[in-house]
């Protein structure tokens, strides 16, 4: 039996996680391996150490984003939260000014 995952013969046989691929018409490494497992695990572990070197670049700017600016990021949180939180209470009182409008609506309509 073929091994690409993307064959007629293969995709009665592939397993849930990989039912997409003959939909797709691609495998499951997201590339053009053919159904060859090692152009494909190839494949997935560049993807891999990109992804790992990309999430390195971030975390390394991170710590020294927060080393410069911490206290600014700090208090920029601590403006969001302060007006947000401003905002949602004003929402809650909205809400709840049309709840007791609709209770007393109801209580003239139905005379109680």
């Amino acid at each position: 039996m073929s091994t690409d995952c993307c064959s007629g013969e293969s995709c009665s046989t592939q397993t849930a996680s990989n039912s997409s691929c003959c939909e797709s018409g691609k495998c499951p490494c997201g590339g053009e391996c053919g159904g060859d497992p090692v152009a494909c695990a190839k494949m997935l572990w560049c993807s891999s150490f990109s992804a790992a070197l990309k999430q390195a670049h971030v975390d390394a700017l991170k710590s020294r984003i927060v080393k410069a600016w911490g206290p600014k990021i700090d208090a920029g949180a601590d403006a969001v939260v302060e007006a947000m939180g401003a905002v949602w209470m004003s929402k809650l009182s909205e809400a709840k000014a049309k709840t007791d409008l609709g209770a007393k609506m109801a209580g003239i309509m139905f005379g109680k």
